[in-house]
């Protein structure tokens, strides 16, 4: 058993008021939101707005390559970026002004662009944003992936 003594108080209490200041940005923009101040990083990420006929379709694609692939039958599955941000959000409009992670799909000379957006996030700035490419290639007759963050 630990106990605190006297001389370990002071330390312990910048140890609290060191974690307080490090959520002190992601409060800020929960705050602005509420507020109606929309954060300039939500205001600039692309969104997916997802319409029944487009999601019914993707989930169209996906059956039929599954269902061909379960009957032994060779499939191809050709998906362009809706359909990619349709699976992403399964069919669902997500709301940003939420915190939680979010992320957007593109794609760009034959590579999948991934932008991603985490909040809050304990950084100075509140929130975490990524963006990586994932890219597929053959290599002695097997599929390969490759990652790349930047």
């Amino acid at each position: 058993m630990y106990f605190i003594s006297t001389e370990d108080s002071g330390f312990i209490i910048l140890i609290v008021a060191a974690m307080i200041l490090m959520t002190l940005p992601a409060q800020k923009i929960s705050y602005d939101i509420y507020k109606g101040k929309i954060p300039d990083f939500i205001k600039t990420f692309p969104m997916h707005i997802p319409t029944d006929e487009d999601v019914s379709l993707t989930k169209g694609k996906v059956n039929h390559f599954i269902d061909s692939l379960s009957r032994g039958i060779e499939a191809k599955l050709e998906i362009d970026q809706n359909d990619l941000n349709n699976l992403y959000t399964r069919g669902q409009v997500l709301n940003m002004l939420l915190p939680g992670r979010y992320a957007y799909y593109a794609i760009c000379n034959r590579k999948i662009i991934e932008r991603r957006i985490d909040w809050p996030d304990v950084s100075c700035e509140g929130y975490c944003s990524q963006k990586e490419s994932f890219d597929f290639f053959v290599e002695n007759d097997t599929l390969r992936f490759r990652r790349i963050l930047f």
